[in-house]
């Protein structure tokens, strides 16, 4: 779960420009550090930068902080990460060698559809 976090909040996110937005036009939003989010941070001992970014990203998203990680936490869950799907797309080449599969191209079309570029 720790590397969930971490990687969750060092990863670019198209929420980004929506915190930059906020913070420009509103800068002084706090965000809601409720028990929960308290309880996170200390149980998963996260890094100063990941707690950070999840503290802006769910301010800008009007939103308690714990609530913010545990909806980012669903969705993750529901959709694989790119690099989950790269390494299946991986398995599957391996099984069947005769599929041509350009994998820089395939993930630099995810990123893209993800918003991440």
């Amino acid at each position: 779960m720790r590397h969930e976090l971490i990687t969750l909040a060092r990863e670019p996110d198209p929420v980004d420009r929506v915190v930059r937005f906020v913070e420009e036009h509103h800068p002084h939003r706090e965000p809601e550090i409720d028990p929960d989010a308290v309880v996170l941070a200390d149980s998963y001992r996260l890094p100063a930068d990941v707690w950070d970014v999840l503290c802006r990203r769910a301010a800008a998203s009007n939103v308690a902080v714990s609530e913010y990680v545990h909806g980012e936490l669903a969705r993750l869950a529901r959709h694989p990460t790119i690099e989950d799907s790269m390494w299946e797309l991986g398995e599957i080449q391996a099984a069947d060698p005769s599929l041509e599969i350009d994998f820089a191209e395939v993930h630099q079309a995810m990123r893209y559809a993800r918003g991440l570029d």
